[in-house]
């Protein structure tokens, strides 16, 4: 096989196209997203012409050896709003790991946009982005446990036995829910909770009202792509909007909710995990909600959906002992890493500090992860 790295650009417009990778060998089926992808990509509301990039796809001796996809965005800097491309599903079979060409990918990605991201690069990616000089905002990641029963089978083993002790442990999460429930009747008392199928348009002025800051673009178009694509298609997901009103019915904020059922979660290896995470919110009257509300609002959302784990990422300090009295563990953090080119709004002095960034873990390409 030759030594020669080739790299290919797809387009909006070949992606519309009968098959634009029939030019490829490609046995593993690496450069074909999933048709779920696939509509995702198409029917991006931030998308521009049918000349904009959606892939950079990696061959050698016409072989497909790696890819990663391009999902653009729109983002408030400060009081500009600029486009930024978010790079998703980096990925090169191990065999070529050594070629360089996840690095190769990286900068390929990078060369295509003044302002390029990665929200949640996997461990093995990480450390890439980090050596090539991406801006990296931490967020630290927590975990609380609803039903214990994956957690069980991974360290004493399926069976009679692990079923018993799952029971026993769930009701001591149950007894803990219960205790959470009193402080969650005191915090939500007066508001009103809508399940909606979309976010309705006329909400956008309210959404649009953020401070002068770094902030990914939300409107209800977004928002309403969220909740109706995903990546991979799978009867065990859900994707939930909530708004959050007060007696008058006026509108106080919202949140987003996500279900996901992965066959191996972390790198623990527990086995047939459904993941509920809150992934998005908004308070538009800080008066009247907070953040601690949402949050217990939002787990007794998830508990509805028998998640065995609720997921939840924030960088807000006084949420700390909420966190850990609702149960929640520190497992890590979720990075957005940045790229800006010179001259970039997105590259100015006063926006590489973290405090001055609006981040929400359904972010870049989080959201249907």
């Amino acid at each position: 096989m030759s030594d020669t790295t080739a790299f290919h650009i797809i387009r909006r417009r070949d992606l519309l196209a009968a098959d634009c990778y029939a030019q490829w060998q490609d046995p593993d089926q690496i450069a074909r997203p999933s048709p779920a992808k696939r509509r995702t990509l198409l029917d991006n509301p931030c998308a521009g012409s049918d000349d904009e990039p959606v892939q950079v796809i990696a061959t050698r001796d016409n072989l497909v050896i790696g890819r990663i996809d391009v999902i653009p965005a729109w983002m408030r800097v400060g009081n500009e709003k600029i486009q930024i491309f978010w790079g998703s599903h980096l990925y090169v079979p191990e065999r070529f790991r050594n070629t360089l060409t996840g690095v190769l990918l990286i900068l390929k990605t990078q060369a295509l946009h003044h302002a390029v991201g990665a929200f949640g690069p996997s461990q093995l990616a990480l450390p890439v982005y980090q050596k090539l000089k991406w801006i990296d905002h931490p967020i630290p990641r927590y975990i609380a446990i609803r039903r214990s029963r994956p957690v069980v089978d991974r360290y004493v083993g399926r069976g009679p036995h692990s079923a018993i002790l799952a029971t026993l442990t769930d009701g001591v999460l149950a007894f803990h829910r219960g205790i959470q429930s009193i402080g969650r009747s005191l915090r939500s008392g007066g508001l009103r909770l809508q399940r909606l199928d979309a976010m309705p348009e006329e909400l956008d002025p309210l959404l649009a009202a953020r401070p002068n800051v770094v902030a990914v673009h939300r409107s209800a178009a977004f928002i309403n792509w969220w909740l109706t694509h995903a990546f991979e298609e799978d009867p065990r997901s859900a994707n939930d909007l909530f708004l959050i009103r007060d007696r008058a019915g006026r509108p106080l904020g919202y949140f987003l909710n996500k279900v996901r059922f992965h066959e191996t979660a972390t790198h623990r290896g527990f086995k047939d995990v459904l993941l509920g995470s809150l992934q998005d919110w908004m308070i538009f009257d800080p008066q009247r909600l907070n953040l601690r509300t949402i949050l217990l609002l939002a787990a007794r959302e998830l508990g509805r959906r028998r998640v065995h784990a609720i997921d939840f990422c924030t960088d807000d300090a006084s949420l700390r002992l909420t966190l850990r009295l609702m149960g929640f563990m520190r497992i890590g953090a979720l990075h957005l890493m940045i790229k800006a080119a010179p001259g970039s709004p997105l590259g100015r002095p006063e926006f590489s500090d973290p405090s001055t960034w609006w981040i929400r873990p359904a972010d870049g390409d989080n959201f249907f992860v």
